[in-house]
């Protein structure tokens, strides 16, 4: 009989990671981390009815996870539309890190052409923190965005972006740019990130995501994208993530690396607190 999920453990952090088998109110969605919790922190980061870093590829499409070791898992997945093997990596890094590595190969298909992009998104699914808002470096300057509406002002860009590497909806002008499209995530912020990386605070942690790509990286966020707050009066905010490749070849792989950082906050410090991780981590990734 297949797993559902698996226990890691390494450094600070311990984690379930599991497939999308149902165990809630959404039904089969919700593969990625079930549940994250640090040794000075026994609360997880992530909704316990959702999940953490679930690659919209791996929600209702029955991903096989493989238990690596006690540090490391896989989800892998065979989508049909275009043909395409994915496969997304979890290990816990010490002493408080996660390195998520995502591979796409794309198969070759008789008589049809692969799409000029291929988009690829994560949903973070927060548990009740007390603020929303996420944090990052914008024009050389620290820059926060508070969530007000679900699918307004949601997506944070690269800062100067070339006009080749906009995804349609990006190309819009105007107010246009600022309303939800197809997705609540196809609404432009405003903003736009110096650096692939953001962060925000819950339950008196730290909790930052990190990719080793610029250009083609993206996040945005929800007010309300997670549901339900153990706080009154509150919903649970959505952290999400994208990334796209761009006239993919078969055959070919191409890969994200993500690091989150889940620590305690160095009060006073969280700003060098973020960078100092973000210098280590882009020197093991530099971005491309």
């Amino acid at each position: 009989m297949a797993e559902h999920c698996t226990f890691l453990r390494n450094g600070s952090l311990s984690a379930i990671v599991g497939d999308d088998t149902p165990r809630g109110p959404g039904g089969q969605q919700y593969s990625g981390f079930w549940s994250l919790l640090h040794d000075t922190c026994q609360a997880s980061p992530f909704q316990n009815s959702a999940s953490g870093l679930v690659a919209y590829t791996h929600r209702g499409t029955q991903p096989m996870l493989n238990p690596i070791d006690g540090k490391t898992a896989q989800l892998t997945c065979t989508s049909p539309d275009p043909l395409m093997t994915t496969r997304g990596t979890y290990t816990l890094s010490p002493p408080h890190y996660i390195d998520y590595r995502y591979d796409v190969v794309f198969e070759s298909q008789s008589g049809n052409e692969l799409p000029p992009c291929s988009s690829h998104g994560w949903c973070c699914y927060m548990n009740s923190p007390l603020d929303p808002s996420i944090h990052f470096i914008e024009n050389n300057r620290w820059t926060t965005l508070t969530p007000h509406v679900h699918g307004a002002a949601a997506t944070v860009l690269p800062t100067n972006l070339d006009a080749s590497h906009h995804a349609e909806w990006e190309c819009r002008a105007g107010e246009d740019r600022f309303i939800q499209q197809a997705s609540f995530a196809e609404s432009f912020s405003g903003h736009t990130f110096d650096y692939p990386f953001y962060y925000g605070l819950i339950h008196d942690m730290v909790f930052m995501i990190m990719a080793d790509c610029h250009r083609d990286f993206r996040f945005y966020i929800s007010p309300s994208g997670a549901g339900y707050s153990c706080i009154p009066g509150k919903t649970s905010p959505a952290w999400d993530l994208r990334w796209y490749i761009w006239d993919p070849k078969p055959k070919q792989q191409y890969t994200l690396n993500v690091r989150i950082m889940f620590c305690p906050i160095r009060r006073g410090k969280v700003s060098q607190q973020v960078w100092e991780a973000w210098d280590e981590f882009h020197h093991l990734k530099p971005p491309h």
